[in-house]
Formats: structure tokens, C-alpha cells, sequence
């Protein structure tokens, strides 16, 4: 099966953002994608719900802040590893989206659960290209979030292997079929975050959905790069698997991709 070539709108600071992004990497930007590109995932329909009403729920990006967006994906991610490893790992198409979300009903009001992005089998998707970016650019949490997630697309499309001694160090995390709204993850299971579409409920102290391996992987990329060494520590003090996980994620790097994940702290 094949896909004709896209095409790009050169009279436009967006269009030549874009046009840049697919030659040099091969990689799709839409804003503008179709209900029918978001509803076709291989062997998966996929659903968006009305507004107002509970389920996902996306909406397109808005044009004027791609470029934006998409230098700043340059910054934080593109720069940071070499072309070559991007455009053998990366998914073709990348879906901008403004609104992404899960909704959940709680006393008769609609809670949301914002999403910084989604990954599909056949796309992924990032949230926040809209006005509300030049709030959360300012995040660290948002970025690493969004390194994460590229990284955890890369696994979810088995380019990238997850060393298995990375995984049998929190296998007990990853079997869980949730997370208590007060548990520390860090503690008990070596994870650095809970799962990455948050709560699943709509009540305040809700559990949250359980770290899959992919993304916990791609945590801890974002923590090594962006992370400084003095809050790191605060992590290795509350479990030394924090520690032997980051040596294992730079050795395989190193050895297997040839790339020394750089040191980029960016305080909070």
C-alpha cells in the first residue's frame, strides 16, 4: 500500500515549517487532519465524543501556532538526537491537536483529563497547538511529557527495544492494574510517573491508570536529559532502581544507537 506525497502550502510561515519537518525527517505535521484519518487506526476504530458529554474528545490545532509548536519540538527533541535515528523510528504522521482529552461524569458536571498527547498504532497524536501552548511551553512537565511520549511511539512501533533488565526492575509497577491517587510510584515500584492519561474517574482522589513499560522507557529519557542532577538525587534517595534504570536507558543508547543522551536541565 502506498500513500501519494503530501503537499504543503509554501505561502505560509506554516506550510514551509511543515514542508521543512517531512523532507528533513519524513514526518507529517496536520493540523487539518479528517475525522476519517483520526477513525482508522489498522484494526481499530477509533471514537471522539461529543462535546459535553463523557468519552475522548479531540479537536484540530489551530494553524497560526504550528510553527510555534514545531520549533519548539525542535528545541526539545528533534536537535537533541540525530536525523537519522528520527527518521528510521519516528511514525509518519504526528495529528496537532488543541483539545485532547478524556471526560468523566462526577455529580452531574463533566471532569476533564487533559491529555499532553495520545498515541495510536498507525499516528500519534499532541495536544496544546493552540493559544494555550504559550502557557504550557513554559513547563518542564510538559516537555519531557512530549519527549516521552515521541519516545514511547518509537517502542509502541517496535523500533525501538526496551532492554529487558529496564523491565524486570519494576515489573510489579507495570502488573498493576492501577494506581491509588496517593501512592508513590517512585517508592514502591522505581516508576517516575503514574499513567500518562491520569486519573480515571472523576472524583478528586480517582486511582490513576497504571505505567506501561513504553512509557516509563521514555520517562526516563526526558529525566535523564532534562532532569537536573540535584533533583535526580531526590529520586535515587527514595529507590536506587531510579538510578540502575538511567545507566541501563544511557548504555543502550550508547551501545545499540550509538547517542549519549545529552544533559539539558531546565529548572522548574
Amino acid at each position: 500500500m502506498t500513500e501519494p506525497e503530501p503537499t504543503f502550502d509554501v505561502s505560509t510561515e506554516t506550510g514551509q515549517k511543515k514542508k521543512g519537518m517531512y523532507e528533513k525527517y519524513g514526518v507529517i505535521f496536520n493540523e487539518n487532519f479528517s475525522f476519517e484519518d483520526f477513525q482508522w487506526d489498522w484494526n481499530t476504530i477509533n471514537s471522539n465524543y461529543a462535546p459535553n458529554s463523557t468519552g475522548f474528545r479531540y479537536t484540530n490545532g489551530d494553524s497560526k501556532y504550528v510553527p510555534e509548536v514545531l520549533d519548539s519540538l525542535n528545541k526539545w527533541f528533534f536537535n537533541i538526537f540525530p536525523q537519522e535515528f528520527i527518521s528510521s523510528n519516528l511514525p509518519r504522521n504526528i495529528y496537532m491537536c488543541d483539545t485532547l482529552c478524556n471526560r468523566y461524569s462526577y455529580l452531574s458536571s463533566i471532569v476533564y483529563r487533559w491529555l499532553p498527547g495520545e498515541i495510536k498504532t498507525n499516528y500519534m497524536m499532541l495536544g496544546y497547538v493552540s493559544e494555550r501552548f504559550g502557557t504550557v511551553r513554559m513547563n518542564r512537565s510538559h516537555i519531557t511529557s512530549w519527549v516521552s511520549l515521541l519516545i514511547e511511539k518509537m517502542v509502541s512501533a517496535k523500533n525501538l527495544t526496551i532492554p529487558q533488565a529496564f523491565i524486570e526492575l519494576s515489573l510489579d509497577g507495570y502488573a498493576q492494574y492501577s494506581y491509588t491517587n496517593a501512592a508513590d510510584v517512585t517508592t514502591l515500584y522505581g516508576l517516575l510517573r503514574k499513567g500518562r492519561n491520569g486519573q480515571n474517574t472523576g472524583t478528586a482522589t480517582a486511582a490513576w491508570f497504571t505505567t506501561k513499560a513504553e512509557q516509563d522507557f521514555g520517562d526516563f529519557v526526558a529525566f535523564i536529559i532534562y532532569v537536573p542532577d540535584s533533583e535526580k538525587e531526590s529520586y535515587y534517595s527514595k529507590n536506587p532502581v531510579i538510578r540502575q534504570k538511567v545507566g541501563i536507558v544511557k548504555e543502550y543508547f550508547k551501545s545499540v544507537h550509538n547517542i549519549t543522551l545529552p544533559y539539558k536541565p531546565r529548572l522548574l
